[in-house]
This record gives C-alpha cells, structure tokens and sequence, in this order.
C-alpha cells in the first residue's frame, strides 16, 4: 500500500486502464483451464471422477465471474466515469457503480446455470423472483431507502456538502444541515450545532427537499411584523431597515428590504427581507437576531406593536406612538444621559433641542472639528468611523442605534470630536447646543454633576469592556473622573468659576 501511493506509475494503473489487468489475467487463465481441460486430465488420474468434475465446474465458474468482472470494470471506465460523468459534471456516485457491478454479476451467475450446468434460466430467474419476492415484503422499507437511494443520485437534488431543509411527516419544525453522506440507506445530515441525523432515503423521497445551497449559498428569508395604522409608513419603514441592517450575519449584498404586504383590521402588515448564509448563520439563529433587532428599535423609537381592535380597555389605550413633536419630554426621559433629571429640567431641554434628518450616507459629525452640541437618535443607524493610516476611506469601528447618544464631551467641555458619525440608513436624531443648556447648567451645578456621573460611568464601562479590571477599580475610575468632568464643565460655562454641587 505505501509502494502504491508513493509510485505514480502504479497509482495511475490502479486508478486507469491499469485496473483491467487484473480480471483479464484472472480470465485468461482461467479460461485457458476450461479450453485446455483435456491437456490436464493425466494430472488428474489419482482423483474421483466427481472430485474432476468438481473442479472443472469450479474453474468454469471462476470463468464466469472473472467474464463478470471485467466487464464491470470496463463499464466503470467507459460508462459511468466518461459517459456518465460527463453528463452530471462530476465524479459518478459509488451507489450507482455499486448496482451497476450487482446486475453484471447476477448475468453471469446466470450465464454459468443455463450454460455450462445445463438447467433452465427460466426456473432460475422464477425461483429468484419468488426469493425476491419474500425477501422484498420482509425488506420493503430498506430496498425503498435503496433504490429512493439510487433516484437520489440519479437526479441529483443536492451533493455532498449543500446544505438542505426538509419538513418531516408530523412535525411543525423542519430539519435543515449540511450533506454529509448518501449512503445505500440514508442520508447524513450535520446541523450548524455539529449534530448528525441521520435521515432514511424513503423519507427524502416523500417530503419537500429545498436546497439551501443551489445556485448559491446565500438564501432569503422574511419576518412579519404588524404595526397599528396611526404610525406613518414612512417611518415604520426606515425604523425597519436600519434594524436589520445593524444584526451582525445579516448580508449587506443582496441589501435587506422592507416592504407593506398588507393592511388588516389589526393595522398595517410589513415585510422585511434579509439574505443569510446559512452555513455561517443558521435561518432561526438569523431569524431570532433580526426579530430581536427590529423589537428593540422600534421599543426606542417608542412605537409598540399593533393591538387587536376588538379588545376592550377599562382604563386609557396606551399610547402606541410617541410624537417627535409633542412628545419630546418622553423622548429625553429615554436618554441615559438625562434619565435622573427633574421634569422641569427634563422641560427646558426638550423645548431647546431641535430635530434634524439624516439621509443614508450623510455625515453628522467630522473627526476633529470643534463642535458645541450633541445628539440622541430617535430613529436609525449611524456608522462610527476613524480614519486609518493609508487609506483614503476611514474604518467603521462601531455603530449607534435609536436610544444612543453621541457628543457630549464636546457639548459639555469644548472637546474637539472624536470620530466621524455617518447615516448607515435614513436616521432622525435631535440636537442639543450649548446655548440650550447653558443656563440649566450654570444655575444648577447639580445638572452638571449628574450628567457628569453618567458620562464618566460610560468610559469606565467601555474601559472594563476593554481590560476586565475590577469592580472597585471601576468604581474609583467613575469617581475620579466624574470629579475631573465636573470640574471641567464648571470651568467652561462660569468663565473659570466652580460651583459647589
């Protein structure tokens, strides 16, 4: 064996033209012992007669079988890996050469009864038949797995290595992994979790087989969502489609889509289409993650799902829809950054701010210039970018959804900007100047020392992230810099004068 895989010439007999030396030499030989059987009878004089006959029938067989032999062989080369091949762009499937070499072998066992033993072939194909017959009832449900086996490769629904759903008979979950194996009987199948289930080739004849990985891997799927009719579609669609942008294994090429399918009596029916691979991502992962997505940007964005009409409330509806408008208060209160505020400071914030629209592709901000506001998204997607060394486009280091905040340290100390904030999709944010809260933070040192508190807890947090340092670190870096911040705000609105909290 290491001889043969080690010398080209014998791995090339071995996997060519070579592979028909062995039946020829075996029926030479045994076939010049049949022709020739005369010329051995001397050598022979010190056995039975039965004992002769004995052998001359057993080379006749070996005859036969070599016959049989080579011509399967012959066939494997001509046939199947020339013809066959050919015709399916690819090697043949061994089940295939496997029943082809069986019908070769039944021919001669036939040809050796009705020739060289002289009985009927007839009686021995009815005898078979009737074996087959029995054999059959008590293996029906292997031989359908073998020959749904042989139509599988035949028509070649998928390969090994595609990844396949099927939907079993009574069960409401479908079954999907990749092809591992077709075997005589069935099928192997290993899920994205790195289980094998092993699936009886009957059943893929009788069930739906879609092929996830035909004519290419990527695959689209959808999630339904129902969304009370007083929410503009306008804005139902751009919350949509910055949530399924931001869900890491979605494709951004294909792009995902939304769409309106359909209005009921409930409310407005939308459709959002994302294209997975689903051999990186399985489709309930994905579809978990998107649904996650879309619920916690449209929880942001304060719109809920659409209720049944015919319900009966004793008490207020709730509102499901929070105006940009008229509902600014509640909108502040949702920003981490102003959550322990009073309402009256919650008030004076919200009747300063002012809304700004982003289009896909606009750039908020710019990386290093002086800046005196900052902002909270409502609606949308923003790219965080930092230039890189080299290359002309900068380097997207992060994204911020609806509910995060971005611009404080140059609204609150004069900082310069830290990165660049681009629209990943069409957003809607609100913008604080200085102008709008100077007042607020020069007559009440306790804003200032909040918002400060929340700020300096936002860096030690990504700091953790970054370095896992302890929790008392934590907590003596959220002191010391929200004493540094303070200090900073203070200086910068009072002209170089601190108030005392």
């Amino acid at each position: 064996m290491d001889v043969a895989r080690e010398d080209p010439t014998i791995v090339q007999l071995s996997h060519g033209p070579g592979r028909l030396i062995a039946p020829a030499l075996a029926l030479a030989v045994l076939l010049g012992t049949v022709r020739g059987w005369a010329a051995l009878a001397p050598y022979l004089d010190g056995l039975t007669p039965g004992a002769v006959n004995t052998l001359r029938l057993t080379a006749s067989a070996g005859a036969w079988l070599a016959s049989a032999w080579l011509v399967s062989r012959c066939v494997d080369l001509v046939f199947w890996d020339r013809f066959v091949a050919a015709r399916l762009g690819g090697p043949v499937p061994g089940l295939l050469k496997s029943v082809g070499t069986l019908l070769v072998f039944l021919l001669a066992i036939g040809g050796f009864i009705g020739v060289t033993l002289g009985y009927s072939v007839t009686g021995f194909w009815a005898t078979s038949s009737v074996l087959g017959i029995i054999v059959g009832l008590a293996l029906q449900s292997m031989i359908a797995d073998v020959f749904s086996g042989i139509a599988i490769n035949v028509d070649r629904p998928f390969a090994i290595g595609d990844w396949i759903m099927i939907q079993p008979h009574g069960s409401t979950e479908p079954l999907s992994g990749q092809v591992v194996e077709v075997s005589w009987r069935a099928t192997r199948l290993r899920t994205i979790d790195n289980v094998t289930h092993v699936v009886p080739n009957n059943l893929l004849g009788t069930v739906v087989v879609t092929n996830l990985s035909m004519p290419d891997p990527t695959r689209r799927f959808e999630l339904k969502v129902c969304i009370d009719f007083s929410v503009t579609s306008e804005r139902v669609l751009r919350i949509l489609r910055a949530a399924v942008r931001s869900v890491e294994g979605v494709l951004a090429d294909p792009a995902p889509k939304a769409r309106i399918d359909d209005v009921s009596r409930d409310g407005v029916l939308y459709h959002v289409h994302y294209w997975l691979r689903p051999d990186l991502v399985s489709p309930r992962k994905g579809k978990h993650l998107v649904s996650e997505s879309v619920l916690q940007h449209l929880r942001a964005a304060g719109i809920a799902l659409a209720h049944r009409k015919q319900d009966l409330h004793m008490g207020p509806l709730r509102k499901i829809e929070l105006d940009l408008d008229a509902d600014r208060r509640d909108l502040v209160k949702r920003i981490a950054l102003f959550e322990n505020l009073e309402e009256d400071e919650i008030a004076s914030i919200a009747a300063n701010m002012r809304q700004r629209s982003f289009e896909m592709g606009d750039v908020v901000i710019e990386k290093d210039e002086d800046g005196d506001s900052m902002f909270f998204i409502v609606e949308g997607l923003l790219d965080v970018l930092v230039p890189v060394d080299g290359n002309d486009e900068p380097l997207c280091v992060g994204q911020m959804a609806a509910g995060d905040f971005f611009g404080e340290l140059s609204l609150l100390t004069g900082a310069p900007r830290s990165a660049t904030i681009r629209a990943a999709a069409d957003s809607v944010a609100f913008e604080i100047t200085r102008d709008d809260i100077r007042e607020l933070v020069t007559t009440r040192p306790n804003v200032a020392r909040r918002m400060s508190r929340v700020i300096a807890e936002r860096q030690a947090e990504r700091a953790e992230a970054r370095d896992r340092a302890s929790q008392e670190r934590l907590e003596k870096e959220t002191a010391s810099m929200t004493d540094k911040i303070f200090g900073r705000i203070s200086s910068f609105f009072s002209g170089g004068r601190r108030h005392d909290a």
